[in-house]
């Protein structure tokens, strides 16, 4: 089958070009090179019986922004598959297509759905209801013709069982399963089925079958315990579904399974039994779950691990005694890390600490250790298990060394005073590597160790710990700082200025002495952004506000309507414009005003939205989301602000949170609060983007940042001559 295009006019919308095709030609390149977009629906798996066989078993999916029909081969691994990228198989000359499902039917013909809209991720005004078109995609002329099932005997529907495509298999087994339920199904059907299966050996005719036998309730116990020690592997997965599918599984054969879980060869059984879990009573699930996460050879698979978790979570959380004793049989280190980090978390410690201490495993000290640490990264003050010294003492001689730094680092959770003054001297040892010096006091800054403000201030002249020095004074209330850190601003780099201008706005008086900055001219009125400016709003501090408005005047509302702002901006943003402007400039201006949030062709940090695959080629995306990113915000994306004890503000979006602490990125970084800092947390309805980003730039600027915005690839950075 070639690959297909649907011309459709390009004239929608009352007559009115909506694009002209120039453009089209060039979003379809550029949706060609960055993979057709990032948005996927309407999945199928093609077993149907028209399209050629080189398509049976792929995996089809309708791309949203590449306006096409993506294919994947589909290739075994462990438990699953992965899909690797084929040629396309349609791609819709038409802006307006917007493809939501799949299907393929009776004749092995494949229906789409197409929205047939302008819109894609966001709502809008002018939404086209009656627009709605549904396709049919076929190779040649397709040779099956209308057949009523219902009129058709039980052997004819058994016989289709085998028929090629899989919809007349699926539909023939409905129906059996209908006539089972009321009552008419032929007596010989059940046996027939049972004897057709043994005497089957394609898998796929075999599991067709068994399926049939089980909506037809042609199966009992005697066939489950045949079926679990059948020599197909999907065979006897399935049976493993059967016989947990109503949660009642008896001793006997939960025993069989724990057995079965010891033995079985194919991960794919393994990950039916894994998922079997949640199907059997909590205080059931230990032996299964033991045998289940020893078996060390699941340890890289993509699902089996974490389904182990899912079943064993309730009860690693509700019983110390049971989470002990899987955490000693588990050899899966992902399953090793987390039952460790649950009983962290409930300060559960010498049972971790204990079975460290009796290991002779360095990857299961690595994973106990690296589960603790994640769990009590970032609180202060932990009561020390009573075998942790020793056991420390044994970890620092582990051969990898983040096992002896994560160690020294929960010494340091635990109040250890040789720990602490340990760590001082590895920061300042410029012997050591600048990430273990960077990590030596990044832990030092979490624990808030007394007194660390002085070694603070002596490294912002450090080029190595400059960033992190400065990040670490935030958490610490001292008079010098803000003169320490902005005495030499002028010779910093732009990421180090971001860094000051977020340490100055996380305090009261620190934004003011910042404001007193940009006010003497140390500090140029542009680098207080507008996230910044919001920031220091949101203090409330009078003194602040009025500083604030006489440098920067005032602080601008959410507007109602942008229409106005953003049809401004478009009589600057002519194409000829945009392609006469220096995008290699706009990259700085991105680097500066955007990247600390956004990332673009794989740089910039995750805080919002990944722009590579987005419509930047449409201006009308770009203004409406820059000028206006309040109007649609998505709750991972919106500000929280948190006060802490010691009177500091953050504001950032929550990564991950458990009982203990909250883990805040930030613009400039993450940071770890415990809970017990935390006085005050408010969600904003805003975005984290704020308004006004193109109100400090230049129009010459914003001609620059857009056109880079638009660029179809990476360009260099300008020289430093030209920089903005």
């Amino acid at each position: 089958m070639r690959e297909s295009e649907l011309y459709v006019p390009l004239d929608y919308n009352d007559g009115r070009p909506i694009e002209n095709e120039k453009l089209t030609r060039l979003k379809r390149r550029l949706v060609d090179e960055f993979g057709g977009g990032h948005a996927h629906c309407g999945a199928m798996i093609y077993l149907g019986d028209n399209w050629p066989d080189q398509y049976r078993h792929s995996f089809f999916t309708i791309n949203t922004h590449g306006h096409r029909i993506n294919h994947d081969k589909l290739e075994r691994r462990g438990s699953g598959y992965v899909a690797k990228h084929a040629p396309d198989v349609v791609k819709a000359n038409d802006p307006w297509f917007r493809g939501v499902g799949l299907l393929y039917g009776h004749d092995g013909g494949v229906f789409m759905s197409d929205w047939c809209d302008a819109g894609e991720c966001h709502d809008y005004e002018d939404i086209h209801r009656e627009n709605g078109r549904i396709y049919k995609i076929t190779y040649g002329t397709p040779k099956a013709s209308a057949v009523n099932l219902a009129n058709l005997s039980d052997r004819e529907l058994i016989d289709l069982q085998s028929h090629k495509n899989d919809w007349q298999a699926s539909c023939s087994r409905l129906e059996l399963q209908r006539r089972a339920m009321a009552g008419t199904l032929d007596r010989r059907t059940r046996s027939d089925l049972l004897r057709f299966f043994r005497e089957q050996s394609n898998p796929t005719q075999q599991l067709r079958l068994l399926w049939t036998l089980h909506v037809t309730d042609g199966t009992d116990d005697a066939l489950s315990n045949e079926l679990l020690a059948h020599r197909q592997e999907y065979v006897r997965s399935w049976a493993i579904q059967f016989l947990l599918e109503d949660r009642n599984a008896s001793s006997s054969q939960r025993e069989a399974l724990a057995k079965l879980a010891a033995t079985e060869l194919s991960p794919v059984v393994r990950l039916s039994l894994a998922s079997g879990l949640q199907r059997l009573p909590l205080a059931e699930r230990l032996p299964l779950a033991q045998a289940l996460a020893s078996r060390s050879e699941d340890g890289n698979d993509a699902n089996v691990p974490l389904m182990i978790w899912y079943g064993i979570e309730p009860l690693v959380s509700a019983d110390d005694d049971a989470a002990a004793a899987l955490l000693a049989k588990a050899t899966i280190p992902i399953i090793r890390r987390f039952i460790a980090h649950r009983l962290s978390l409930r300060l559960a410690l010498d049972s971790i600490v204990n079975a460290i201490a009796k290991s002779s495993d360095a990857g299961f000290e690595r994973d106990a250790v690296e589960g603790m640490f994640d769990a009590l990264n970032g609180r202060r003050k932990i009561k020390m298990p009573t075998a942790w010294p020793a056991t420390a003492s044994k970890l620092s001689n582990n051969a990898d060394s983040a096992v002896r730094e994560k160690a020294e680092m929960l010494s340091l959770v635990f109040g250890d005073a040789n720990a602490a003054a340990q760590l001082r001297r590895r920061v300042t040892d410029t012997a050591q590597s600048v990430s273990t010096r960077q990590n030596a006091l990044q832990a030092l800054v979490q624990a808030r160790v007394p007194g660390l403000a002085p070694l603070l201030h002596s490294l912002v002249s450090d080029a190595a710990l400059r960033r992190a020095a400065i990040r670490g004074l935030a958490a610490f209330e001292d008079a010098n700082t803000p003169k320490v850190i902005l005495q030499s601003y002028s010779s910093l780099t732009p990421e180090e200025k971001a860094d000051v201008i977020s340490a100055l706005t996380s305090r009261p008086q620190y934004a003011i002495d910042l404001l007193e900055a940009v006010k003497q001219g140390t500090v140029p009125a542009r680098d207080i952004s507008p996230f910044a400016a919001r920031q220091i709003q949101a203090f409330r501090d009078p003194r602040a506000a009025t500083l604030l408005a006489s440098l920067l005047g005032e602080v601008r509302a959410v507007s109602k309507n942008k229409a106005a702002e953003i049809a401004a901006h478009k009589k600057l943003l002519t194409p000829e414009a945009v392609k006469a402007a220096d995008p290699s400039r706009g990259r700085g201006l991105f680097n500066r005003a955007c990247a600390a949030c956004h990332m673009l062709f794989d740089e910039g940090g995750k805080l919002a939205p990944e722009l590579t695959g987005s419509q930047r080629s449409n201006l009308d995306y770009i203004l409406e989301n820059v000028v206006d990113p309040n109007a649609i915000v998505w709750s991972r994306y919106r500000a929280t602000y948190f006060e802490t004890a010691d009177d500091r503000l953050i504001s950032g979006v929550v990564l991950q949170e458990n009982e203990s602490t909250v883990t805040i990125q930030t613009q400039t970084g993450t940071i770890t609060l415990p809970r017990s800092d935390i006085t005050s947390r408010k969600e904003s309805t805003l975005s984290m983007m704020p308004d006004g980003i193109f109100d400090s730039l230049q129009p010459s600027e914003i001609l620059d940042l857009v056109a880079y915005l638009q660029s179809p690839s990476q360009v260099p950075l300008p020289s430093s001559k030209s920089a903005p």
